[in-house]
């Protein structure tokens, strides 16, 4: 199912003609209403969901205000029918992708590997959900709330360590929470499509608690090899410059600033270029937000 404001709502291939149709009248009222729902998600990540206006919404998705009346009562119930839409979409996919045969580590990066990407291929969706969804009124965010913790569900199966106080069903909503305020910030700063790389990171406190500091740590791995290529790389670059710097013309060593930006002492003569190996450790970069 695709996910809300994906489509564009005046799309010509879901333009209905005026007058006579011939058309059965539930699709005439089905198409109208995705395409106010897809054009109500789209004007709400653009505005803002206080800056939406029926009027917007309308000219957007190519309607008459009366039109959307018939199927809405105001913008919070269309905000409603877009959430629960998308929501159903959303967790029809993490099901999905959660089988059954997997271990369970395998089935929690699985089902926030789809979740990650789907919301990274709806941005306008994804704005409004996790984001315009706090500004819908009590209604929107008992709705989130209640969203959050049906993905309680995908804990049944973690192990628990006995002999530790039993704190898990407090401990489960603790780790959906800060997963949630990490993919909000994302989106609020408008990088929505770059969700997917935050799956090992979320991973890792996914696992923690319940799998152990080893399984947790191989959730890190895929950040490992982005890190070292741009260690190596940032290596290079200070090799380079140090050449540069450290080498006249005549093939004499000069007394310039040293790779760290530190100037070198006493004009005395800069060592041999090469810079620091590339083996060193490196700043973090990759997938790490």
């Amino acid at each position: 199912m695709t996910l809300p404001g994906v489509r564009p709502a005046r799309a010509p291939e879901r333009a209905l003609r005026s007058g006579h149709h011939g058309l059965p009248r539930d699709l005439v009222a089905t198409t109208q209403r995705e395409r106010i729902i897809d054009a109500f998600v789209q004007v709400v990540a653009e505005r803002g969901y206080q800056r939406t206006t029926v009027v917007g919404v309308c000219k957007q998705a190519g309607v008459s205000s009366k039109t959307f009346y018939v199927h809405f009562a105001d913008k919070e119930d269309c905000f409603l029918a877009a959430f629960d839409q998308g929501l159903e979409a959303l967790m029809g996919g993490v099901r999905e992708a959660c089988r059954p045969e997997l271990a369970w580590v395998d089935r929690m990066r699985a089902g926030l590997s789809r979740l990650l990407s789907d919301l990274a291929r709806a941005p306008a969706f994804a704005r409004m959900a996790v984001v315009e969804v706090n500004a819908a009124g009590p209604d929107a965010v008992d709705r989130l709330s209640r969203a959050l913790s049906s993905f309680g569900r995908f804990f049944d199966d973690a192990a628990w360590d006995e002999r530790l106080p039993d704190i898990k069903d407090g401990l489960v909503p603790a780790v959906v929470g800060g997963a949630y305020t990490r993919i909000y910030r994302y989106i609020m700063e408008g990088r929505a499509d770059q969700l997917p790389e935050l799956v090992p990171l979320l991973m890792y406190f996914v696992v923690l608690p319940f799998a152990g500091g080893d399984a947790a740590a191989a959730e890190l791995m895929p950040l490992r090899a982005p890190m070292a290529s741009a260690g190596a790389a940032r290596a290079g670059r200070r090799g380079g410059a140090r050449a540069d710097q450290g080498h006249s013309g005549d093939g004499s060593t000069s007394g310039g600033e040293a790779a760290g930006g530190l100037s070198a002492g006493g004009g005395g003569a800069v060592g041999p270029a090469g810079g620091p190996s590339a083996g060193g450790p490196s700043a973090g970069g990759g997938g790490a937000p």
